[in-house]
């Protein structure tokens, strides 16, 4: 192999997603090819029918659930959101474990899903079909795919898991394309906050399910915290074991996110199925992460946490971040 096509199958399998056919035989400089791609700084976005925004797609999944439940004559459980109240969009679904997806047991379909689990395949199929083909075709078409790896790079990173239950079956594709996508080559503060904040991480991690403790809901129907999101973030997203943070940390952490949950069918203010935030839902006060207290702001709160964490990687080279990449 020349000096020359050497460098070009480098360009192509270390930076790209490999040569098409006929690629190598052509004498283009893939290095070349790499560049144009760099300078270009387009990230593709996947097309099709089917990709909908992640509230489209849940109250698809939502209102398919609610039909085949009134079809059988039974009535939807009682679970309540993040603000205490019934919601049927924050809960979880049937087929949606708590924590991991579940290990099949008698009376399970082949498919390895509970029967009642059938209900909402058509849909979470459907559209996680739509997302798988778009995604591959992107890679079939792009030049080099320097891009697209790191697009796959980003999500497997930030990843939720589309065997987690009907909703992640059907978002995890929206949460490529609205939380990884966009941001693959901006800055990585924005991803991060679009990642931690997106319906599909929320659900994922059982954010869905958090309420502060001493929060009004909290206090009216007992409800506790979830520390997996705020566990996720410091130990897999950001810093990394051995960092330095401590449990007090992933503790406060958790905190900082209460009251981040699913819009309400109800809600007049967001789409049913997007990201809301509960002050009812929230842990009351200042809160100390890695140090540094932040004043209960609302919202903002989680924005600054988050933007100090992504700042803390960008002036370390510790991280889990940069061990990985």
């Amino acid at each position: 192999m020349s000096v020359e096509l050497g460098r070009a199958a480098l360009a192509f399998a270390r930076f790209g997603l490999g040569p098409h056919p006929g690629d190598l035989s052509r004498n283009e400089d893939g290095l070349e090819l790499l560049r144009h791609e760099l300078k270009a700084g387009t990230v593709a976005t996947p097309v099709g029918a089917d990709l909908i925004t992640t509230p489209a797609i849940l109250s698809l999944v939502q209102a398919e659930f609610q039909s085949r439940r009134l079809a059988r004559g039974t009535k939807p459980n009682g679970a309540v959101n993040a603000t205490g109240k019934p919601d049927e969009m924050g809960s979880p679904m049937v087929g949606d474990s708590p924590s991991s997806p579940r290990s099949p047991t008698r009376g399970d379909t082949a498919a390895g899903l509970p029967k009642d689990a059938e209900t909402v395949r058509p849909v979470a199929q459907r559209l996680y079909r739509a997302e798988v083909s778009s995604r591959l075709a992107i890679a079939r078409e792009v030049s080099i795919g320097f891009v697209e790896r790191l697009v796959w790079f980003w999500a497997n990173h930030f990843t939720v898991s589309a065997a987690k239950g009907p909703r992640l079956r059907a978002t995890t594709g929206a949460f490529e394309r609205e939380a990884i996508r966009p941001h693959v080559l901006g800055r990585f503060s924005d991803m991060l906050l679009a990642a931690e904040l997106h319906p599909a991480m929320l659900i994922y991690l059982d954010n869905v399910a958090s309420v502060g403790p001493n929060s009004p809901a909290g206090a009216r129907k007992g409800k506790g915290l979830n520390e997996n999101l705020g566990r996720e973030i410091l130990e897999l997203h950001t810093l990394g074991v051995g960092s330095g943070y401590t449990q007090d940390d992933v503790t406060n952490l958790a905190r900082i996110l209460t009251g981040w949950t699913i819009a309400r069918e109800a809600n007049a203010a967001e789409l049913p199925g997007s990201t809301v935030y509960h002050p009812a839902a929230h842990e009351p006060g200042a809160l100390t992460l890695l140090g540094k207290s932040y004043p209960d702001a609302g919202p903002e709160q989680v924005h600054m946490a988050l933007l100090d964490l992504a700042r803390l990687i960008h002036e370390g080279s510790g991280s889990v971040v940069a061990s990985v990449a």
